[in-house]
Order: structure tokens, then C-alpha cells, then sequence
């Protein structure tokens, strides 16, 4: 699930059985507006999030991504 943190408004989805990076483009993929307006990706440290396909996704479109780290806290 993508989630504006402005409004928190739920901006897209994407539902499966497992936590794959397909399921995180595909969510990418579904997003209405156009993802040149979003600026910040913020994770946790799953695997999914750590893949080229992801970080090709955030480059082509300048999006940052920010992480958890072990302990909650974000890490730019």
C-alpha cells in the first residue's frame, strides 16, 4: 500500500499472498497521479525494497527512498 503522508490518503495497492518486489512495481504501476509529483519513498527494510528494479523505478522518476533502520528510526 502507497500512502500520501500529507493527507493520508491511500494513493494505491496491489494484494498478494507474498511480499515480492513485483508486488511493490506493480503498486508503483497502479498509481493515478503522476509519480513525477511524488518525492519521497519511505520502507521498511524488507528484502523487497532492496532491488534494482525499485531503485531504477525511484531514479528514473527522482524519488528519494527513505529506510527504517533496526530500530524505527528513518534513515536518509
Amino acid at each position: 500500500m502507497l500512502i500520501d503522508l500529507f493527507n493520508c490518503e491511500i494513493i494505491s495497492y496491489s494484494v498478494e499472498t507474498n511480499k515480492i518486489v513485483q508486488l511493490v512495481q506493480e503498486t508503483f504501476y497502479s498509481i493515478i497521479r503522476p509519480l513525477k509529483q511524488i518525492t519521497l519513498f519511505h520502507t521498511d527494510l524488507g528484502n523487497e525494497f532492496k532491488n534494482k528494479i525499485i531503485d531504477n523505478t525511484l531514479n528514473i522518476f527522482n524519488i528519494k527512498q527513505s529506510l527504517n533502520n533496526k530500530r524505527g528510526l528513518s534513515l536518509w
